[in-house]
């Protein structure tokens, strides 16, 4: 395998797991008991 599809596969997956992590304890302003701020979204989805 060529440097560079080494490095595109490579940074395909890193991609993929970085996105699929980030989410990971987030909270919507309604789960969190905060104020919910005028103009945003209460709850995700």
């Amino acid at each position: 395998m060529q440097i560079g599809s080494f490095l595109a596969v490579f940074f395909v997956i890193w991609w993929l797991s970085f996105v699929a992590v980030l989410p990971i304890g987030n909270q919507s302003q309604s789960e969190a008991g905060a104020e919910i701020v005028a103009g945003t979204d209460p709850a995700r989805w």
